[in-house]
């Protein structure tokens, strides 16, 4: 764009400070008006000698008709505001030394005047070294057929101008001139992605002038061998002039990669066996302690724990005394495979020497992700090994520490973990043991917990209890909810609160919930079978359960077996359980919604918020925890209040759960909460007293 200029003399000053030539020009008679000093140092004159005289003296040959038709569109184009350049062949210093020069120029205005501003650079430099690369023309000519090494000379940076023998004979042809004219890419394999190769080279000539490479390339007959590329631009200005060509320096490396290649293989080779154990292939004492160094950095961060196991086969020092050293790796190797069997992809297993192994166990989400591991690898031992046809049975003991609770160093977890090995052993073997005794006892209460509720599911100890929910404003029982009890043969009757939690954590809580649904389903038919009206049997549902692939099918196929209608049967699902996942699991209640179950919210208001969720939803009714029916005692009704008005604004039923005074419910049916569940109406009761209940009430009904 023209740029208009408020104060001549002060532009004219700032020139002189620019470390560039510039001359000034008037239009209107093409007189000097301005010479600063880089000017004067280039033309060797002084401003005074050219200050007033005519622009033709700085460049006399410039001014010959054609000359003067070019300088006539230059004007026309500085005057559209756009900047010209021009490469001037002969440029007239005072002394008459002809140098070439570079001009860019642009125009600017004064007073309504205009005036050529033009910018000047000596190119002496870059046209000398043509000059000289055409004087050494047969010198480089001889060097280029008759080198040692390949030369290409590649024309706009793909297609080979020129070739010595030396590449004709590294690429398997017989003349250069079967190359000259090619496409470079020819030479590269199927799966070259040769253009981002190019892209890749352009870049480093952009900025370095000079690239070396190293890659595969096929021979004409089809070889593969490797080739080092020296390439060098002819022209700096890159990539302007990347088309006037690269020369590459090619040369042969094929043996030369051969034996880097066999050296990085026994390097490899050597850095494996440093860290791994010879005979199973395992991390050894040293790769095991930096897993877990690492280990600590990443449970630091991440605040998840981690356990090592420590792991000695028991008596094994009598398979070496007794069958010898091979049948003991025999064992050794058979022993890492299960150990392998029982372990995740992301979890550590070592052998640090002997018959001792480790496994460094990460991510635990819960202490009884640590005990379920150890009895898994415990039940790996529990088969025969094969040796020669004869069967050997071995055990093993397990020592376990956990960070950060016993050390915060692999050092002492690795000594601690031992030393709960050998308790293990002291134990009598084939068990496992923690550092600290409180974490044993538990584990081992946990165990036993276990191993008793899969006892009483195969012993029939589990009884079904039913609570009755009742509609206050009409005096009915309208449904029931199935409650377990697990009534065990030396400590009688066992609630809910003290199996079910740890149930939650395994996936006992499936099969318990299995129970109940075939139980209750069949127990609640037989009475409407014999005419006895029961309302909707309410079913707790897990979050395992849900999230089970096979509920909905189990679910449907007991129902069909039973001859149990959809609309008796609500399922009761707990509002933290479904936030976990809000999105899976609403998907998933859909799915059980088709079969036309109803479903309730169970503890609603209690922990994470589902608000956000709860038009989405698929439910029939919420289910207002105990803790907001107690607040009423307390005169703390504001969130009772609020969710009852929400419930009424979604159309959505509510039953108030665990209501045992008259004040509560008074305070409920005064607010329209009519279904009641709580010991102020129904206590929970066996099948056969239920039943009772249910008679008592069909009777007064009639």
């Amino acid at each position: 764009m023209l740029v208009n200029i408020e104060n001549l003399e002060l532009f004219f000053l700032h020139l002189d400070i620019l470390p560039i030539a510039i001359v000034v020009a008037d239009t209107s008679n093409g007189s000097i008006v301005a010479f600063n000093k880089e000017a004067q140092e280039l033309w060797m004159y002084n401003a005074q000698d050219v200050i007033g005289k005519p622009q033709t003296i700085l460049h006399p040959k410039y001014w010959n008709e054609r000359g003067r038709e070019t300088f006539s569109k230059d004007i026309q184009t500085l005057e559209s505001g756009k900047i010209v350049k021009n490469t001037l062949n002969a440029a007239l210093r005072s002394d008459g030394v002809e140098i070439p020069i570079e001009i860019k120029a642009n125009m600017v205005i004064y007073n309504g005047k205009k005036y050529i501003v033009g910018i000047f650079n000596s190119i002496k430099a870059r046209v000398e070294a043509y000059q000289l690369l055409e004087e050494k023309e047969k010198e480089v000519t001889d060097i280029f057929e008759n080198s040692q090494v390949g030369i290409l000379y590649l024309k706009n940076g793909k297609i080979v101008a020129k070739a010595n023998q030396r590449l004709a004979d590294i690429l398997g042809y017989d003349s250069p001139q079967e190359i000259e004219g090619l496409s470079s890419k020819i030479f590269h394999l199927s799966n070259f992605n040769y253009e981002l190769f190019v892209k890749k080279y352009y870049e480093e000539l952009r900025m370095h002038q000079t690239v070396r490479l190293e890659y595969e390339v096929r021979k004409k007959n089809g070889e593969i061998i490797w080739v080092s590329l020296n390439g060098k631009a002819i022209d700096k200005n890159i990539p302007a002039d990347l088309m006037k060509g690269i020369i590459w320096i090619v040369d042969d490396i094929t043996e030369r990669h051969r034996i880097l290649n066999e050296l990085q293989k026994k390097t490899t080779l050597l850095d494996f066996k440093a860290h791994h154990d010879e005979l199973t292939g395992l991390p050894n004492r040293t790769l095991y302690r930096d897993r877990i160094e690492q280990a600590i950095e990443k449970s630091k961060r991440s605040g998840k724990k981690f356990a090592l196991l420590f792991i000695d086969l028991d008596h094994f020092k009598q398979v070496n005394d007794s069958l010898g050293h091979d049948a003991g790796d025999k064992v050794l190797l058979e022993a890492s495979k299960r150990l392998k069997a029982s372990i995740r992809a992301e979890d550590t297993l070592a052998r640090l020497g002997g018959d001792e192994f480790t496994i460094l166990f990460e991510n635990i989400e819960k202490f009884q992700d640590i005990t379920n591991l150890a009895q898994k690898v415990l039940e790996q031992f529990r088969e025969p090994f094969i040796l020669a046809g004869h069967k050997l049975y071995l055990s093993c003991s397990i020592g376990v520490s956990t960070f950060p609770n016993d050390g915060d160093n692999a050092e002492n977890l690795l000594k601690y973990a031992d030393n709960a090995m050998y308790k293990a052993k002291e134990e009598g073997r084939n068990n496992f043991q923690f550092y600290t005794q409180e974490m044993t006892e538990m584990a081992f209460e946990r165990m036993m917990l276990e191993s008793n509720i899969r006892q009483a599911i195969s012993n029939d100890e589990f009884r079904v209890y039913y609570q009755a929910q009742y509609d206050a404003k009409n005096e009915t029982i309208v449904g029931m909810e199935a409650l377990i009890r697990w009534e065990h043969p030396s400590l009688g009757l066992i609630p809910p609160s003290k199996f079910i939690p740890f149930a939650e954590e395994s996936s006992l809580i499936i099969e318990i919930d299995n129970w109940m649904m075939e139980n209750a389903i069949e127990e609640v038919i037989s009475w409407r079978n014999e005419g006895i009206k029961t309302g909707i049997l309410s079913l707790n549902l897990s979050i395992k359960q849900l999230e089970s692939t096979t509920f909905v099918e189990t679910l449907q196929k007991i129902m069909q077996k039973k001859k149990f209608k959809a609309e008796w049967l609500k399922l009761e699902i707990l509002e933290r359980d479904v936030m976990k996942y809000p999105e899976q699991n609403i998907i998933k209640l859909r799915e059980l919604k088709k079969l036309g179950v109803s479903i309730a919210l169970d503890d609603f208001g209690v922990g994470n918020s589902s608000l956000i969720y709860l038009k989405e939803l698929p439910i029939d009714q919420i289910k207002i925890d105990q803790s907001f029916i107690r607040d009423i005692n307390n005169g703390e009704n504001t969130i009772l209040l609020a969710i009852l008005a929400l419930a009424d604004a979604l159309h959505l039923k509510t039953i108030a759960e665990g209501v045992e005074t008259k004040k509560e419910l008074d305070f409920l049916l005064e607010h329209n909460n009519y279904i009641i569940q709580g010991y102020y109406f129904f206590k929970p009761l066996e099948g056969k007293e239920y039943k009772q209940i249910l008679l008592q009430q069909q009777g007064e009904n009639i």
